[in-house]
């Protein structure tokens, strides 16, 4: 009786070894995956955002204060912030997500905020040093559509200088920068 279950055993495990080769011979190679979903240089160049920031803007009329914790996402492929403090005086919260698309050779961002119900999407190019950003979204005045511009310029390695620019009257007006200053790293 012993004897049988040993080799029953035996049977059933070198079964299950011969079905489990068999199984793995059939399933073909995963292909490499492509060149422009790889992460590169300037996917890695975004973990300089990486850190906790302090907020602070120069348009007492928006008076935006806060703290800013930037992280990298999905293997290094985007960096996102998240955003609390406040605005107007009312509480604010914010997220963005920044990546670099290799397909389209430009930056990508996303923003979106508790006080507007919109998405605001940007492209951006490396421009003196910076990144230059440009978007078509709704003017803060009157919400039509209107082109703007935004300008991304580190001061020193724990600073950078975010500067926002609208379209009015068929004329560009600067609205406003917020300053990043890193107050802690990782």
């Amino acid at each position: 009786m012993k004897t049988r279950g040993l080799w029953l055993g035996a049977l059933l495990l070198g079964s299950g070894v011969w079905v489990g080769t068999v199984v793995a011979q059939d399933k073909p190679a995963l292909p490499a995956m492509p060149a422009w979903m790889q992460v590169g240089a300037k996917q890695k160049a975004l973990e300089k955002f990486v850190g906790v920031f302090e907020i602070s803007n120069d348009d007492p009329a928006l008076a935006l204060s806060g703290t800013c914790r930037n992280r990298m996402l999905w293997g290094g492929r985007a960096m996102r912030s998240d955003v609390t403090g406040s605005a107007m005086g009312m509480d604010f919260t914010g997220e963005y997500t920044l990546t670099y698309s290799n397909a389209y050779q430009q930056y990508q961002a996303v923003w979106l905020d508790s006080m507007a119900p919109h998405i605001f999407f940007s492209t951006g190019i490396d421009k003196d040093g910076g990144i230059e950003f440009t978007s078509v979204d709704p003017n803060q005045l009157t919400g039509k559509p209107s082109p703007g511009r935004a300008t991304l310029k580190w001061k020193d390695n724990d600073t950078y200088v975010l500067e926002f620019f609208t379209t009015r009257d068929g004329k560009e007006a600067r609205m406003g920068a917020f300053t990043y200053t890193r107050v802690k790293k990782k």
